[in-house]
């Protein structure tokens, strides 16, 4: 780049940078790495969240004021509980918001390419999950 001009660089590039680093200090400590995980999780929701409040995509019967938002319970009970805080947890691997997404993507795909080939699952559960065996067996005749 020339000189002078500046780039911004986001938290996750400069995690990203650390933990591929040659070096390898930062891969060795398992908190740090933690600690990275729970800080990009953390801008994710509050990014999320912004997104939704900035856009108006809360209920169109509630007024955000700087002293609602003060409020922790008009916070807890309009924004994190409701539908504005289930979708800012969309980003966030493993909340139901984000399995959610994967499984409408999932159905999308089938409906686009139709059923799977291959069925390949990793989970430990699969042989209590009756429902499941008894399609895969209908599959199989």
């Amino acid at each position: 780049m020339p000189e002078g001009v500046h780039r911004k660089v986001s938290f996750s590039q400069v995690a990203k940078w650390m933990l591929r680093n040659a070096d390898g200090r930062c891969t060795r400590d398992a908190e740090f790495i933690f600690f990275i995980m729970k800080r990009h999780l953390i801008q994710a929701v509050n990014h999320a969240a912004y997104i939704k409040v900035h856009r108006n995509l809360v209920p169109e019967n509630v007024t955000i004021t700087v002293d609602r938002v003060k409020d922790r319970n008009f916070v807890k009970t309009t924004l994190c509980d409701g539908e504005v805080g289930y979708e800012a947890l969309a980003k966030v691997r493993g909340s139901p918001a984000y399995w959610a997404k994967a499984g409408n993507d999932v159905f999308a795909m089938i409906r686009r390419l139709g059923p799977p080939t291959w069925f390949y699952t990793l989970s430990m559960c699969e042989k209590i999950w009756h429902g499941l065996i008894a399609t895969l067996q209908q599959l199989d005749t």
